[in-house]
Formats: C-alpha cells, structure tokens, sequence
C-alpha cells in the first residue's frame, strides 16, 4: 500500500488517517529524498558524565568473559538439551554434577 505523509518535526504524519496494526512499520524512502546533512547513524542514547564512566566499569568487568565466549563453539541442540537436564536433575531431585559435590 502506498500512502502519503508529511515530515514534520522528526516525525512522519500520514495525509489521510489510517489504523496501523503494528507500532513499527518499514517504511522506504528513496534515497534522492534524504538530506545529504543527515548523520549515516544517529545514536538513539548520548551518555555522558558519570553514566559514562559506569559503563566503561562494565565493559572492564564484562570484556574477559565476553572473550572467552567469542571462543567457544555455538551451542548446539542437544547442549541445550543437556543443560535443561541438568537444571531439572539439580531442582527436583537435588543432584548436581559440579565437582565440589
């Protein structure tokens, strides 16, 4: 379906009402109707100040761990499978196959 509809303000207005089912929607804009001014990517979240230096925190603590899991194998179904036994093996009937116990 094509409709018609105004920028204005960031935001786009279609002419004539119309109900939508879905919040978002793809739109196509040729890209001769872009503004050359227009940033490649607008960051929907600037943080700055003390969120900045909280995130930083984060990314120290987490960038080991992400790492290591940039080097292991994907998971694979019967992983998953394992796993979920496990779980239910160490909920329901208190077993555990950690080697502590």
């Amino acid at each position: 379906m094509r409709i018609q509809a105004k920028w204005e303000n960031g935001a786009l207005h279609p002419i004539q009402p119309i109900a939508i089912k879905h919040k978002i929607i793809v739109i196509d804009v040729p890209d001769d109707e872009i503004d050359e001014k227009t940033p490649a990517h607008q960051p929907d979240i600037i943080i700055s100040g003390a969120g900045s230096d909280l995130l930083d925190r984060f990314e120290q603590i987490l960038r080991p761990y992400r790492e290591q899991l940039a080097k292991r194998r994907p998971f694979t179904e019967q992983d998953y499978k394992e796993m979920r036994y496990e779980h239910l093996e160490e909920k329901h009937l208190g077993r555990s196959k950690t080697p502590d116990s």
